[in-house]
């Protein structure tokens, strides 16, 4: 994806992320999802990043422990940024669902549509992963996700602040199809 590429801060996430080797680890959700936001609104400078998920899936280690160390790892290398890392092996627990089976699997449940998207460093190529295709984060919508909650996904457009960051954002009411 170009925008990340043309991006110094978060094509430097990527490398750090990378650096890290984690098993299917990818960076996700406002990461990507507001960068495009941005574009759409023709912003010249990127709305800050509150924060950076990198998520992975190590089903060997599931201890939050671990996290804490990677999470370290990363504020060694960009300590700039406000790291929340989480193995996506664990978090079913944390949100009464089946387990995930990996990276995508987990990152397809996040309750926006446009948030269902991940990216990584492959041997320097970016790889993308969307679960709905991100023609609604260029759309300009925030769109529950079928996999979760009215009352959820309602909470969090309230709680967000996305209709005033991103004026031209439209919430888009119906079913979407998986």
């Amino acid at each position: 994806m170009q925008l990340l590429k043309d991006d110094p801060l978060r094509y430097a996430a990527l490398q750090a992320v990378a650096a890290l080797s984690l098993p299917d680890c990818w960076i996700g959700a406002g990461f990507i999802r507001n960068l495009i936001w941005d574009h759409t609104h023709r912003r010249s400078i990127p709305t800050p990043l509150n924060d950076v998920d990198v998520v992975y899936f190590e089903s060997d280690n599931v201890s939050a422990e671990a996290e804490t160390v990677h999470t370290g790892r990363l504020n060694s290398i960009m300590p700039a940024l406000n790291w929340e890392v989480r193995n996506q092996a664990r978090m079913h627990d944390k949100h009464g669902r089946p387990p995930f089976s990996n990276t995508p699997d987990a990152v397809s449940h996040w309750v926006e549509i446009e948030t269902t998207v991940a990216a990584r460093l492959q041997n320097e190529n970016i790889e993308i992963f969307s679960a709905y295709g991100l023609s609604h984060n260029y759309n300009n919508t925030i769109t529950r996700n079928p996999l979760a909650a009215q009352a959820t996904f309602d909470l969090r457009v309230e709680n967000k602040s996305w209709l005033a960051e991103w004026p031209a954002l439209k919430v888009q009411h119906g079913q979407i199809q998986r």
